[in-house]
């Protein structure tokens, strides 16, 4: 299981640690929301590929299917077995719209990260 837990210390500003965190396919992955946040949505954004492209995530193509909102309290839904391996790129909102991060994965890299690592040997 990879756990993600997600503080908002200020208005409008959130931090996921860790940032970026990796889950295998078919394991599970848990956002602890704090209880006091109102409604907060992960929206995964983009996939960078291990060749280096990147693309857009439309809706239905979440590495994790399910809601993937909560008011206060956790996420826990599991990834794809079939989801691709690369950087799967995500923003966190509130009722207001897309919050800022305290901990982005780097210099104008304002978001969060799952990364999907690549299958075992043998496809398993």
């Amino acid at each position: 299981m990879a756990e993600i837990v997600v503080t908002i210390p200020q208005t409008r500003k959130v931090r996921a640690t860790p940032n970026p965190q990796s889950a295998d396919r078919g394991k599970t992955v848990t956002w602890q929301i704090p209880s006091a946040s109102g409604e907060i949505r992960i929206v995964f954004k983009e996939v960078q590929l291990p060749n280096g492209s990147k693309r857009a995530i439309e809706p239905g193509e979440s590495p994790i299917p399910g809601p993937l909102s909560v008011n206060g309290g956790t996420i826990r839904l599991e990834v794809l077995p079939g989801a691709p391996e690369g950087l799967y790129l995500y923003d966190i909102h509130d009722q207001g719209g897309k919050l800022e991060w305290l901990n982005p994965l780097g210099p104008g890299r304002n978001f969060g990260g799952l990364r999907i690592p690549p299958p075992p040997p043998g496809g398993g």
